[in-house]
């Protein structure tokens, strides 16, 4: 197959015009409009020499080293121009090239005065290096069109002046249907280089991609044409059915246009976690977090901040695996049969010279909820994990007068959960049930006068500090509780609380909240858009999500006329 015109074959032919590029370019595209496919074009039309490519990074030092090389001291945070002891950065191996800085409007404002001077081939100079591009240097510059109107009060003059005429414009592929052909062969030649048989186009299905009504960028193109071309058999024609199934899939995946650096942001920070046995991928991280942009009208934050950092923080922090909450189970358990022991409710065993053993402890394990909660999926860990400990069934918590009556050995009412928020399930589901069971108050009362009295053990994978004080000070006389939680979070762990180490700075905070709280929650969970209780947690288990996590995170639905995507969708019946 000859290789055909490419789709920016005017573009390339536009910057020859140009001057031949030397001058800067700066290109501008929506998201998913490959403006580094674009930039390759130009540099192959109207260059030679090797092609580098950067993405600016609003942290200085890192944009630094991509240019100019790595500095002496890699926690030096000044200009590091290259020096001739020092590797070459981008700028000297672009030398009689091209050399691409993508998404520069990312760029810290303190910086883009010394990019400009680089722009404009003036000598950049410091107390201890300079640099300058060679004049046989193409540059290209380029940004995305979603940021055009979040910074159109903020673009430097740098940005705006610098150009002049010379700016490339691509304009979406969707306004352009003449061009659709010429992209479907570019793209279906471009994936044949990665086979070595024979493979091609039936009329059909070049026609039924040609006519797709596709949303406005080049790349879900290129990766329907990739994928069609992936899955055909050597030496048959690829049929209008294969494209069709392949659309389908990614119009159900809901992967459309893309902007490469918010991908690799996902990527960074919370990629592949592992939840209901599913895997949830960068992708997925980057269409929900996509969707805050749609909500928010307000310039003064970057919508997409909030929301990746919510995605690191569920990455790093709070995303609890099986084997995690496993460990901080038993690491509670132990806490509280040490509790116990203290108080004379497990008799035989000592902690000091107990090491990693754990007692048989006779306890009525109950299901506190129903089926449907997070904690009955949770319950079955505990009984695996503590073994010997547990060998009757779990019981209901309606049963618990008639287990303690049938087993007069039994010390320990036994509650386990994988997280607590407020407390306000354990309280007023558990223990103000429990408390206003007379026949269980009497056998309690008369068991205590006996020297046997009984305790209210609350065994938390996670749990917040004031949820546990809550629990610990609300049981009767007559059934004291003993609770204990393998990670005690406080209220820095809340996204909004004042201390917040996840929203710290008190503008962006309450920002953020208005957005995902008020703008989102609020459409999702209207009595709780915080999170039940307002808790403001980003918990999130392997088996569910917690309903006091942020609802943005786990519900779906209808947000100001956008259809809500959930990062993970809270389940029904809880894993086993």
């Amino acid at each position: 197959m000859t290789q055909p015109l490419s789709p920016w074959f005017e573009t390339a032919q536009k910057a020859f015009r140009l001057g031949g590029g030397y001058d800067p370019l700066f290109i501008i595209g929506s998201p998913g409009n490959l403006q580094l496919e674009c930039a390759r074009e130009i540099h192959e039309y109207v260059g030679s020499g090797s092609f580098e490519h950067v993405i600016c990074s609003s942290d200085s030092v890192e944009l630094r080293t991509q240019l100019f090389g790595p500095a002496p001291d890699p926690y030096y945070d000044q200009f590091s121009g290259a020096g001739p002891e020092l590797p070459a950065g981008a700028i000297n191996r672009a030398t009689g090239g091209t050399l691409l800085l993508e998404s520069v409007d990312r760029c810290r404002p303190v910086d883009a005065d010394w990019i400009a001077e680089l722009l404009n081939r003036r000598q950049v100079t410091t107390e201890t290096y300079s640099a300058s591009l060679d004049p046989s240097t193409r540059v290209i510059v380029s940004i995305t069109t979603d940021w055009i109107d979040r910074l159109e009060h903020e673009l430097p003059q740098w940005l705006t002046t610098l150009f002049n005429d010379r700016v490339l414009l691509l304009k979406p592929l969707g306004s352009r249907p003449d061009d659709i052909f010429i992209a479907v062969e570019w793209f279906f030649w471009r994936a044949l280089e990665t086979r070595s048989d024979n493979v091609f186009l039936a009329r059909e299905a070049k026609d039924l991609l040609i006519r797709h009504q596709w949303p406005g960028n080049y790349e879900e193109l290129d990766q329907v044409v990739k994928l069609v071309v992936s899955k055909a058999t050597t030496g048959e024609a690829i049929t209008a059915d294969s494209c069709e199934e392949v659309l389908d899939i990614f119009e159900r995946a809901g992967m459309g246009a893309v902007d490469r650096n918010r991908l690799q942001e996902c990527r960074n920070y919370a990629s592949e976690l592992t939840y209901m046995g599913q895997s949830l991928s960068a992708h997925d991280i980057y269409q929900w977090a996509a969707q805050f942009s749609k909500v928010s009208h307000d310039r003064r934050f970057d919508p997409w901040l909030p929301s990746l950092k919510i995605a690191k923080e569920i990455a790093h922090r709070y995303f609890y695996s099986i084997g995690r909450l496993r460990e901080l189970t038993r690491n509670a358990y132990r806490s509280l049969c040490v509790d116990l022991a203290d108080k004379d409710y497990i008799t035989g065993w000592s902690p000091t010279n107990a090491g990693d053993s754990l007692p048989e402890l006779h306890a009525i394990l109950i299901n506190p909820l129903s089926p449907t909660q997070s904690a009955s999926g949770y319950v079955p860990h505990i009984a695996h994990l503590l073994g010997v400990g547990f060998d009757q069934e779990v019981s209901s918590i309606g049963e618990v007068a008639d287990c303690l009556a049938e087993n007069r050995s039994t010390r320990v009412i036994m509650f386990c959960d994988d997280f607590t928020g407020t407390g306000q399930q354990v309280v007023s589901k558990i223990i103000e049930v429990l408390a206003t069971d007379e026949f269980l108050r009497e056998l309690c009362v008369d068991r205590r006068k006996k020297g046997y009295p009984i305790a209210f053990g609350v065994v938390l994978g996670v749990g917040f500090d004031d949820a546990l004080l809550r629990i610990r000070t609300s049981g009767p006389d007559w059934l004291p509780i003993i609770a204990h939680a393998g990670e005690q979070l406080g209220a820095r762990d809340k996204a909004f609380s004042d201390s917040s180490r996840i929203f710290p700075e008190p503008e962006l905070r309450a920002w953020a909240k208005d957005l995902i709280v008020n703008r989102v929650g609020r459409h999702l969970i209207p009595r709780w858009p915080g999170g039940y209780g307002d808790s403001q947690a980003l918990v999130v288990t392997e088996d569910n999500v917690p309903n006091n996590s942020l609802p943005a995170i786990y519900s779906s639905g209808s947000v100001l006329g956008v259809e809500w995507r959930a990062l993970f969708e809270r389940a029904s019946t809880p894993s086993k």
